[in-house]
Order: C-alpha cells, then sequence, then structure tokens
C-alpha cells in the first residue's frame, strides 16, 4: 500500500514536471511564432515599399523620356523652319544679285536716269547686305540648333533611364528589396536645354538657352 502511494506520488510529480516543461516550451514556441510573425509583418512592408518606390522610379523615368523626346521634338520642327527662311533668304539673295548686275549693266552703258540708277544701286547693295547679314545668323541659329539635337539625341542618360526602366518592371518584389534602389540623379545640363529662337521684323535675330 505505502509502495504504491510512494509510486502514484512519484509519477505525479513526474507528470506535473512534465507539464511544466511543457508549458515552458509551448511559452518558447509562442515566442519564437510571435517574432516570427513581426518579421514577417517587417518584411511585408519593406516588400510593399519597395514596390511603391519601384513604380515612382518607373513613372519618374517615363516622364523623364516623354519630356526628352518632345524637346527633340520641338528642336526638329525649330530646326525645319529654320530651314525654310535660310532658303527664302537665298531666294531673295539670287534676286537682289540679278538686280544689281542689271542696273550695273544699265549704270555702265549710261542707259536712264544716273542719279537714279546709282540711288537704287546703293538701295540694292544695302538691302543685300542686310539679308547676308540675317542669312548668316540663320546658319548661326540652325547650327546651333541641330548641336542641341545632337546632345539630346546622342545622350547616354536617356538609354540608361530606358534600361533601368526595362529592368524595374521585370524584377520581383523581393528581389528589388534585396538591391535596393539607386538614388535619382538629375539630368545634367544638355538634358534641360531650352531654346528660344526670335526672328525680329527687322531681320536680326536671336537664339538664347533658359
Amino acid at each position: 500500500m505505502t509502495a504504491d502511494l510512494q509510486q502514484a506520488r512519484s509519477n505525479a510529480s513526474e507528470a506535473t514536471q512534465e507539464k511544466a516543461d511543457l508549458g515552458h516550451r509551448l511559452e518558447a514556441l509562442t515566442t519564437q511564432l510571435k517574432n516570427a510573425s513581426n518579421d514577417l509583418s517587417v518584411a511585408t512592408a519593406g516588400l510593399a515599399d519597395a514596390r511603391t518606390a519601384a513604380a515612382a522610379a518607373a513613372r519618374l523615368a517615363e516622364v523623364e523620356i516623354n519630356q526628352r523626346e518632345a524637346r527633340i521634338a520641338e528642336l526638329e520642327v525649330t530646326n525645319k523652319d529654320l530651314d525654310r527662311q535660310a532658303a527664302e533668304a537665298r531666294e531673295m539673295l539670287a534676286g537682289l544679285e540679278a538686280r544689281i548686275t542689271d542696273t550695273e549693266r544699265q549704270l555702265a552703258a549710261a542707259e536712264g536716269d544716273r542719279d537714279f540708277l546709282m540711288r537704287e544701286l546703293q538701295r540694292l547693295q544695302t538691302e543685300k547686305a542686310d539679308i547676308e547679314r540675317r542669312f548668316n545668323d540663320l546658319v548661326v541659329l540652325r547650327a546651333q540648333v541641330r548641336k542641341l539635337q545632337t546632345e539630346l539625341a546622342a545622350d547616354s542618360q536617356l538609354d540608361a533611364i530606358r534600361e533601368g526602366l526595362s529592368q524595374s518592371r521585370r524584377l520581383k518584389g523581393a528581389e528589388l528589396l534585396r538591391r535596393g534602389f539607386p538614388a535619382h540623379r538629375q539630368d545634367d545640363a544638355s538634358a534641360k536645354v531650352d531654346l528660344d529662337v526670335e526672328i525680329r521684323r527687322d531681320g536680326s535675330s536671336t537664339i538664347e538657352q533658359r
């Protein structure tokens, strides 16, 4: 009887110890589960931030690309207009050359009013000099516009932006989170070129960058 009681007490003590051990293990597992849940929350938030940053970077890159391509198109329009004005100036010069030659011939042959012919010759020569100056200004303007077009079109940063945009779209969220995002670099001066071209009625012309 005594032996059975002792055995029962021993079994009860072991059961109590096992229960305590299980309680400790359960508590440890609960703590681990909470930690894992917290880690998952942090990772999920980081992934959401990464996706948001990727979307923002893609939108920014698209805006920059569109702005640059629009600027190139504007410069092309300006260049065509300058080509047209240069062609008109060449035609005017050719006409003045013919009139000057004819007036000089009449003077040499003493045909008509020499004073009138001399004044007309001087007027034509002055007009020719003015148109030649305007034509030279147009040549300079065209060269500057084409230089700006070349700088914009050949800018390697445009290709880098396109490539970065393409890669960002292909990357999974976890890979973006792991790699991180490069800091956005401001465009250099050539990417921000703005051009004002003015041909005034008096024949003068200017080109300004702002």
